[in-house]
């Protein structure tokens, strides 16, 4: 649902910096895309 940002966010803050790793968790790709965006 809506909560996959803040779930994307959360990976990233854990170390999971890559779109394959978020997408493998099940971050849609697209939001995965966004997530790692902002914090490159």
């Amino acid at each position: 649902g809506s909560n996959k940002a803040f779930e994307a966010m959360d990976l990233i803050k854990n170390g999971v910096t890559t779109l394959q790793g978020l997408i493998d968790k099940g971050i849609p790709e697209s939001i995965a895309k966004k997530a790692l965006s902002r914090i490159n």
